[in-house]
């Protein structure tokens, strides 16, 4: 009689943990899932900033950097795989990215459309002073070619415009992120024009290109999931990254425009009107994210 009232007391004393055990299972798996996650990310990183060390002890000036940017290429394309980014590009011309050379110009959202672009073309990326100090991304930054400008100084812009205006003379593209910011997505802002006129320093036409993520583990990119991919304002990088490795997929479209013919002659507020009128006519947000 006792061990026939012990056994029943274990099954139910089992049968209590089962909830418990059941509510726990899901967390330890998306554990294991972003940890497994964030290892293969790093060990693609470490191995990149690796050999990117390598291969300049054997390549200076152009050679260098062109290496720089096509290593950068291919380890952004394994690192949007990783992190399960299904990209849609659309309007991209190899032939014409052979044959010329442009100022890029897109609307900027988060650390994510750098890779979006780099792993669709090879190019010289132009960033802010501020996100090379980041811990990662100012490695990567760096390893890849980058260009740091500091916006915040006047007297600064022309040597960083100058700058740029001999990266595009020496055949390379040149993207730039003329908002000056990361947003949330849900509008373009106006475009700062200080850098703009390194395409006509340099004679080159300016490329518009539209970066628009689409989804985000199945829901549309709106005003309730931006932050999820949109890294702005004051939020750290740290628990970011650490969200956007525990998203499933992401959907995201790259739309590469049709080139904008900049003369002699054009102002540079011209050149941002066109510029920015020719990617807001481009970039639809989901209706919710507009409310």
């Amino acid at each position: 009689m006792s061990r026939a009232v012990g056994i029943s007391l274990e099954k139910l004393r089992f049968i209590a943990r089962l909830p418990r055990a059941t509510a726990i299972a899901p967390l330890r798996s998306e554990f294991y899932r972003t940890a497994h996650k964030a290892a293969r990310v790093s060990s693609k990183i470490v191995t990149h900033l690796t050999k990117s060390s390598v291969k300049t002890l054997f390549a200076r000036g152009d050679a260098q950097l062109r290496q720089a940017i096509l290593d950068t290429h291919q380890v952004c394309r394994e690192g949007l795989e990783t992190l399960n980014f299904e990209v849609e590009v659309v309007g991209h011309d190899p032939e014409l990215m052979r044959e010329k050379t442009f100022l890029i110009v897109g609307n900027h959202m988060s650390y994510m459309d750098v890779l979006v672009f780099a792993a669709a073309q090879p190019a010289v990326f132009v960033t802010s002073v501020d996100m090379g100090q980041v811990p990662l991304l100012g490695h990567l930054a760096r390893s890849g070619g980058s260009l740091f400008v500091e916006r915040r100084h006047r007297e600064r812009m022309d040597n960083d415009r100058g700058t740029l205006t001999e990266t595009l003379k020496r055949g390379f593209h040149v993207l730039i992120y003329p908002e000056g910011t990361s947003t949330n997505g849900l509008e373009v802002k106006p475009f700062k024009k200080g850098l703009l006129t390194a395409a006509q320093a340099a004679g080159v036409d300016i490329l518009p290109v539209v970066t628009s993520y689409v989804s985000i583990d199945g829901q549309p990119f709106d005003a309730s999931t931006c932050d999820r991919i949109a890294w702005h304002g004051d939020m750290k990088f740290a628990p970011h990254l650490l969200q956007l490795l525990r998203l499933r997929k992401v959907k995201v479209r790259l739309e590469f425009l049709a080139p904008i013919k900049i003369t002699p002659d054009i102002s540079r507020d011209e050149i941002a009107l066109r510029s920015r009128e020719a990617i807001v006519s481009n970039y639809k947000p989901t209706p919710s994210s507009q409310t």
